[in-house]
């Protein structure tokens, strides 16, 4: 007896897109629920590496300001991340700031450069040979 088309694969198949659509909602709901509070990478300064592996003479640091009146502590700390020399320390605006520094006072080794700021501390390599 030939019952023609089957009406249950329909549904079954409409539930069951029903269903996925329904993940997939909850899913975004719950990425949005817990990135509210996620760290805004936009409100902090970038630091930039040197232009070159092994860097001599002078240089140029280069960092940016995300926002107005930013206190900002250019450093430079040895291999025990302890100060070796603050080439700057005062209140930047927004923008841009390049620090030029002559890599000879410094003795062979590995250093670490970068910057502190109220809300941050960002530090990169640097080998001198």
């Amino acid at each position: 007896m030939d019952r023609g088309f089957d009406f249950r694969l329909v549904i079954i198949f409409l539930l069951v897109t029903l269903l996925i659509i329904v993940l997939i909602i909850l899913y975004k709901y719950l990425l949005n629920y817990f990135s509210k509070d996620r760290l805004k990478t936009e409100e902090y300064c970038v630091l930039y590496s040197l232009e070159s592996n092994s860097p001599k003479g002078e240089v140029e640091f280069y960092f940016t300001v995300p926002d107005d009146q930013i206190h900002v502590s250019f450093q430079i700390l040895n291999e025990k991340w302890e100060l070796h020399k603050e080439l700057k320390s005062e209140v930047i605006s927004k923008g841009g700031t390049i620090i030029n520094f002559n890599l000879d006072e410094l003795d062979e080794g590995l250093y670490y450069y970068g910057i502190v700021t109220p809300k941050q501390e960002t530090f990169k390599k640097l080998y001198i040979n």
